[in-house]
């Protein structure tokens, strides 16, 4: 039998700690010794993926050891080993290929370990644990490309899992809610019966003012400038439109870009615009003269996120590699710096200082980030869904997040040590897309699946306007300066420009 205490040792855990400090160990070990961390040293990075192999087979063995029951409360006999036996009988032909190729990996044979896993993938396609322990057996073996292939699709699979357990969830809250409320009612005499309550419906204080078209393609992403007089616009159609606001027309158009746009930011000074797009490109461009003045290409990846700092001197960005980028645009070259997330990387927010970075992932874990540094600070465990979309309120530190379940946490205070948010904010009936505070910190503007922006008091949470017109999902929204305009962006191919009237006294 394996030596326990070894495994123990290596995770830097004591003996039989709980399986949820085993996990959170063997997290903390594996980014800390990621070879991607030492490639600037060969002999460093030959050391940390020796140390990670280890790390992942302490992780391996101890993630399926189950203490066994002490002699002391129950003798072993034959009557113990038969009732053992009747219930190991009962397991599937999945779980049986299973349990023997764990037993071949504890005693190192990972190639037998290799063929049981793959033949209890075929009996169960949708088996996890066998895919997440045949990335392993992948990776003991030197078959990182298939390591990397199991390992993505268990998570896949744990998150499809998720998502249809939590959705049965909610369907059987709510048919429970409707039944309590079918009964209620029906309990009411009808002199005591009132009236249903009424949705909230939008604020006739917030206008549609325009539609501006012109995209050939759903518009996935929008920049305004903090007057309100520009707005930079980037659509499948891989091309950025600047549009002049007080016209409603577009005086520049910029091309370049040979895939879909996936995301842009605006400079404070609206100087200079840096794209994304599915050609795995960043461009940036100088607003000025509509002029391209550098590409950064090579990363083999599409960033869907971007973060420009109020100084220009930080870019950051986030996408499917699970990778957060970080690049140090006053210096010559430009300083480029990865942390690896593991999980794609679908939101990234800045503080106006660049001290702070928050970034959403695919598996519910908000991580903050020292900015200039890229170093780690803490993370906190958000939504059960995917964290799509993330802002920080420019004034004070709180900030919220909104999740694919249509849910938008808000948190009080970035020092709290507690991953319960302090407000839940309800109403979307999609994903949440797009989160953005106005530059006063006044409103929470949400952007939606379900169609619609909606707009938040963010002092008291309370929802002040629900503004419907698109026909397909919002996929940006943006904020002026005063935040009294509202831009919206839909993959309807339109841009909806929405204006705060004050009410009459």
């Amino acid at each position: 039998m394996p030596d326990l205490s070894h495994y123990y040792k290596i995770l830097g855990i004591k003996a039989g700690t709980s399986q949820a400090e085993v996990k959170q160990a063997y997290r903390r070990l594996a980014k800390l010794w990621h070879p991607d961390r030492f490639s600037h040293d060969l002999a460093l990075k030959q050391q940390a993926e020796e140390k990670l192999k280890a790390i992942n087979e302490a992780y391996q063995y101890l993630k399926d050891y189950q203490p066994s029951v002490p002699a002391a409360t129950s003798p072993p006999d034959t009557t113990q080993q038969s009732a053992q036996a009747s219930v190991s009988t009962k397991l599937t032909g999945a779980e049986k290929c299973y349990e023997r190729a764990a037993e071949y990996g504890r005693a190192g044979q990972y190639k037998e370990a290799l063929e049981e896993l793959s033949v209890a993938i075929r009996l169960n396609p949708d088996y996890v644990q066998a895919y997440r322990y045949r990335g392993f057996v992948h990776s003991m073996l030197g078959f990182e490309l298939g390591a990397e292939a199991d390992l993505r699709k268990a998570r896949d699979l744990e998150w499809e899992q998720a998502y249809a357990a939590r959705k049965a969830k909610r369907q059987a809250e709510e048919a429970a809610r409707q039944r309590s409320t079918a009964q209620s009612q029906s309990a009411r005499s009808p002199r005591s019966a009132s009236p249903p309550s009424n949705p909230p419906q939008p604020n006739p204080h917030w206008l549609h003012l325009q539609t501006l078209i012109g995209h050939q393609g759903g518009v996935t992403a929008i920049a305004l400038s903090g007057d309100g007089r520009l707005l930079a616009s980037g659509s499948r159609d891989c091309t950025i439109r600047l549009w002049n606001l007080r016209t409603g027309q577009v005086f520049c158009t910029l091309s370049g870009h040979t895939a879909p746009i996936t995301a842009i930011a605006l400079s404070a000074d609206a100087n200079l615009l840096i794209s994304g797009s599915e050609d795995q490109t960043l461009r940036f461009w100088r607003i000025k003269t509509g002029t391209l003045l550098r590409t950064l290409s090579g990363y083999k990846a599409v960033f869907t996120t971007l973060a420009l700092s109020a100084d220009r001197q930080l870019l950051v960005a986030g996408g499917q590699t699970g990778r957060v980028h970080f690049w140090l645009l006053n210096s010559n070259p430009i300083t480029h710096g990865v942390y690896d997330q593991e999980d794609p990387v679908l939101s990234v927010a800045l503080s106006r200082d660049g001290q702070q970075v928050l970034t959403g992932s695919n598996h519910h874990v908000i991580t903050m980030y020292q900015g200039r540094t890229g170093e780690l600070l803490r993370t906190w465990a958000a939504h059960s869904t995917v964290s799509t979309a993330i802002a920080l309120h420019p004034t004070n530190q709180s900030f919220a997040v909104g999740g694919e379940d249509g849910l938008i946490q808000c948190w009080a205070d970035q020092t709290t040590q507690s991953d319960r948010s302090s407000r839940l904010l309800t109403g979307h009936q999609g994903a949440i897309t797009s989160l953005t505070f106005t530059p006063d910190g006044r409103y929470l503007i949400s952007g939606s699946r379900d169609r619609t922006v909606r707009i938040w008091n963010s002092g008291t949470w309370e929802l002040l306007a629900i503004l419907t017109g698109h026909t397909q999902a919002v996929t940006s929204v943006a904020s002026s300066q005063n935040g009294q305009w509202i831009v919206s962006s839909s993959l309807d191919h339109t841009i909806r420009l929405w204006r705060q009237e004050q009410p009459r006294s």
